[in-house]
């Protein structure tokens, strides 16, 4: 395997490579500082697992980058990293083609486990981000809280425990062991959030699912 980091902080730079070293012995690790060093090594190289990617490196477009990245080597997992935790920001990294959206805030170990997640093909968006501010285009100059989504009214209590192991990129067969359902119940629930999300994979499903509070009061 081989893995790039893409970071303009030196001392994060460094530590991320050498925690993925030692998380994946095996494997290469590249480093580089910006996005013109990134599209290089990605050009130079024959074959590359993952990019962990800062999402907002010096003169650089992190979407359009994100962007030209997957449509030139789709292959590629491409994982962001940042220290922005607005919903905005995760929305625009997935559709992208970002496969993970990692706050900075993020602990190490945690950071490992969900990158494991995301070279078996699984999809990571954070679960609960909370509230976040957006900037108007208009005269106001004061920011506006906007909470998250409400999950639709169809998703009951189950399919919410559902959710919530989907989003830690669980299998059927473990959110039935985890939840002592049958994988038919588990795939029959799968359904029906799919239907009340409007969407047609689980892909799909996680990266909306993170569009909402993943809560039933």
């Amino acid at each position: 395997m081989l893995f790039i980091v893409a970071d303009d902080h030196a001392l994060v730079r460094e530590g991320l490579a050498q925690s993925l070293k030692i998380e994946f012995p095996d494997a290469k690790t590249i480093e580089v500082a910006d996005g013109a060093s990134l599209m290089r090594e990605l050009s130079e190289q024959e074959s590359v697992s993952l990019v962990l990617l800062d999402l907002k490196m010096p003169n650089t477009q992190p979407f359009e980058l994100l962007k030209e990245i997957s449509r030139k080597w789709p292959s590629i997992r491409l994982v962001v990293l940042s220290a922005s935790e607005n919903q905005s920001d995760v929305d625009m990294a997935f559709d992208s083609g970002a496969r993970g959206f990692i706050p900075k805030s993020t602990e190490t170990q945690t950071l490992l486990s969900i990158i494991n997640q995301v070279l078996k093909g699984r999809v990571y968006v954070p679960e609960v981000i909370g509230e976040y501010p957006i900037s108007l285009n208009s005269e106001k100059t004061n920011d506006v809280k906007v909470k998250k989504l409400r999950l639709p009214e169809s998703i009951t209590r189950r399919q919410v425990d559902v959710l919530k192991l989907l989003l830690k990129g669980k299998t059927n067969r473990d959110i039935a062991q985890d939840l002592a359902l049958s994988e038919c119940t588990i795939k029959i629930h799968m359904a029906n959030i799919f239907k009340a999300l409007e969407v047609s994979n689980r892909t799909e499903a996680v990266v909306k699912a993170g569009r909402y509070r993943i809560t039933r009061t």
